[in-house]
């Protein structure tokens, strides 16, 4: 800020510029409750006036935290909280020529002070929030009205509506009184798997776009030194993870919190031109290593629907009992098919004893094929792949643990592996 004032530029606006310049439209994403202050002290440039004026708007104090929750959070139950967001709001769309605001609310998903004391939002709290955004959606109209040009309204929340309305985000009431044109879902975590994500938009008439956050699982499982399979963050984990999404029904992709440059090189090629491209998705993309739903709702993770397959927080096998779960693959063998590209699946399991387990795909048996960097490898013929979700089991027949588990797709102008394994040769 000292520097732009110094130099007599202003971020936002050119970047705004640069969106005219470029046929883009432009977003300004407004963080709901931030709290990277959270370690810091009264005074330090970090730190707001605000909340050193108001420490009764506080979640808490450094001395005497909330339940979850960081102590720096604001609480939104508070008249003067809500107030100056409505400033921000409006100071925002009346300077700057955007075509959206975004109102990031997972970036914290901390709201009242009820839910960081151990509690979950009440019917009056769940009304203060939505006249808040009834506000927004009401000066976007307003405002656009006076330039002659719609200002969208976008909100980047979780994507389970149960958890969103304990913590204050009414959902459904958001969506069915047309108070947001577009919803960024998932971010730290993920907790329904994206066809039911994208139902429950389309439901509403609200467009759908996934957020792909950055995996922080490798460098957790690195520091506590937990087995892994590789490949998180990579080229082929992305496309993996955009391929997923889309073929669920979302209208886009959300990369956030990526440093310039890997954005650049993600970005480099149309995110839908996904055919014949190899790919390694992960039954838990994001887990261990990052905020997790229970830091701001105690027993946050009751809502979880996803695998919980994570290296930080493996998945102790009883003999003989399948731990079944579903994992979204976006893979168009037949549009692949028709460049001349042939798919090899491969399915990688890391586990404790390599020996002792069996694995299923919709109902059919995989057969072993060896062993990867410390997993057991099984081949998987395409005909049995869903592009969708799919039905996983991982059996073992003594006591074991699951660490991590993933499928690879590889493509090239031919594989006789692939083949065998359709005449079931290798069984």
């Amino acid at each position: 800020g000292r520097f732009a004032k110094e130099l007599g530029t202003d971020a936002l606006q050119m970047s705004v510029d640069w969106c005219r310049e470029n046929a883009c439209r432009s977003f300004v994403s407004l963080r709901f409750n931030d709290t990277h202050d959270q370690d810091r002290t009264y005074g330090h440039v970090f730190f707001p006036p605000f909340k050193a004026q108001h420490p009764e708007c506080l979640m808490g104090t450094k001395e005497n935290p909330p339940k979850v929750c960081s102590w720096t959070a604001v609480n939104f139950a508070e008249p003067l909280v809500r107030d100056r967001m409505r400033r921000f709001v409006r100071r925002i769309l009346e300077k700057y020529d955007v075509d959206g605001l975004e109102i990031d609310f997972f970036r914290h998903c901390q709201i009242f002070k009820s839910v960081a004391d151990g509690g979950v939002a009440s019917e009056a709290e769940l009304d203060l929030l939505t006249e808040m955004m009834e506000y927004v959606r009401e000066t976007s109209e307003e405002l656009g009205r006076k330039r002659g040009r719609p200002i969208l309204i976008a909100i980047r929340t979780p994507d389970s509506v149960g958890y969103c309305r304990a913590v204050g985000i009414d959902l459904e009431r958001w969506f069915s009184r047309k108070l947001v044109d577009v919803w960024t879902s998932t971010g730290y975590f993920q907790h329904e798997q994206w066809p039911t994500t994208v139902a429950f938009a389309r439901r509403h008439g609200v467009r759908c776009y996934a957020s792909m956050d950055e995996s922080r699982i490798p460098r957790y499982a690195k520091n506590r030194k937990c087995p892994i399979i590789d490949g998180r963050g990579s080229d082929a984990n992305y496309r993996g993870r955009f391929a997923a999404a889309l073929a669920a029904g979302c209208d886009g992709l959300n990369l956030f919190n990526l440093e310039y440059g890997r954005l650049t090189e993600l970005t480099k090629d149309d995110s839908r031109h996904l055919i014949g491209r190899d790919k390694i998705y992960f039954a838990t993309e994001r887990g261990s290593g990052g905020y997790r739903s229970f830091q701001w709702l105690v027993d946050g993770d009751r809502f979880n629907r996803m695998p919980k397959v994570d290296p930080g927080e493996a998945v102790k096998l009883k003999p003989d009992v399948p731990y079944a779960f579903d994992l979204m693959l976006g893979e168009d063998f037949a549009a692949a098919e028709k460049i001349g590209l042939k798919p090899r699946v491969t399915v990688l399991a890391l586990v404790d004893e390599k020996k002792a387990i069996d694995v299923m795909l919709n109902g059919r048996c995989l057969a072993v094929v060896g062993e990867e960097a410390g997993a057991v490898a099984l081949a998987v013929d395409v005909e049995s792949v869903r592009r969708g979700l799919n039905a996983f089991a991982v059996k073992s027949m003594t006591e074991n643990v699951l660490h991590d588990f993933a499928v690879r797709v590889t493509y090239g102008p031919g594989d006789e592996r692939q083949e065998c394994v359709k005449k079931g040769e290798t069984r």
